[in-house]
Order: structure tokens, then sequence, then C-alpha cells
């Protein structure tokens, strides 16, 4: 019905839709139906291997662990992100110092270091992580303690590995 209708009206359309179609037919049939017009489900379809060890924020306020479950996704987002994005500084420094400013060097765009060179100043991000966590939690933050621990699988069941780095060690 509709193919006939394009027809009708435009024979250049309905030559190049017969052509697309029989483009996915043909690619079907080569991988198995893992391909549609849209989507290449092959690309998605890679094995996932276990972990054997997750990394984790810890957060003590108060002298008391933070602990997900206390809390909706969104506020546990609003208190572990920002210690990823902090944690990681260095990882972004090294992006600048390899690809972006080889790329503006090639492409003769002046840089300036200062613009893109983040500095891990640990006292002003705990001066504003405390802050930040008193909204969020509805607690005054008296002592805080946040650091990077490495968990285990052992029979199935994370357990808390000796590997533990204060979060002042890791933007360094």
């Amino acid at each position: 019905m509709f193919l006939s209708s394009v027809y009708r009206n435009s024979k250049v359309l309905f030559l190049l839709i017969i052509c697309f179609i029989s483009g996915q037919l043909y690619i079907n049939y080569l991988h198995g139906l893992k391909a549609t017009p849209f989507f290449n489900y092959d690309m998605y379809a890679e094995v996932n291997s276990i972990q054997d060890s997750i990394p984790v924020f810890e957060v003590e306020q108060n002298g008391k662990r933070l602990r997900g479950e206390d809390y909706s996704p969104e506020q546990w987002d609003k208190i572990i992100l920002p210690l990823q994005y902090f944690a990681e500084l260095k990882t972004s420094n090294r992006l600048y110092s390899t690809d972006i400013k080889r790329l503006t060097r090639k492409m003769f765009i002046p840089t300036n270091d200062a613009n893109f060179l983040i500095t891990c100043d640990y006292h002003g991000f705990e001066k504003w992580y405390r802050n930040y966590l008193e909204e969020i939690t509805g607690k005054q933050t008296n002592s805080l303690k946040v650091y990077y621990r490495l968990y285990r699988f052992n029979l199935n069941k994370l357990e808390p590995t000796s590997s533990v780095t204060p979060l002042s060690k890791l933007c360094r």
C-alpha cells in the first residue's frame, strides 16, 4: 500500500527505499539478524567480566559512616559524585597534556595552560564539601573523613580490603 503510493508519486524515492530494504536484508543475512536500520546490536553484546575489586568512597561525618541506603539515589549521587570528580582531576589534567594541547597546536590555536589545568586544592575542597554535605544531610559537620577503599568479592560477598587511601592523597 505505502510502497505502491510511493511508486506512483516518485520512482526515485521508491528505488531508494527498495535499495535500503534490500541492503538491510542482505546485512541481516550476513550478520544473523544483528543489524537493523538504527542499531547494530553486536556493538553492545560484549561479555561483561566481573571485576575482582570495586573502588568505593567512604564518607564519615561526625564519626559516623554515611550509608547509601539512608539517602535517596539523588542525594547519594550528590554526596559521592563531587568526591569522584575531585579524585579525577589528575586524569583531567593528563587529558589536557596528552590530547587537547596536541590538537590545539596542530590547529594553530594558542592556549594558556592556566585556562585548562586544575590544581588540587584539598583544603579548599574540604571546606566547600563540609558545607555542601551539611546541606544534603541536614546535620552540622564537626568532623569529616573521606576514604577511597577497595572492596573485593569473596564467596559472592563484597569485603573491604586493607587498601585505603585518604581523599587528600588522591589528587596530587
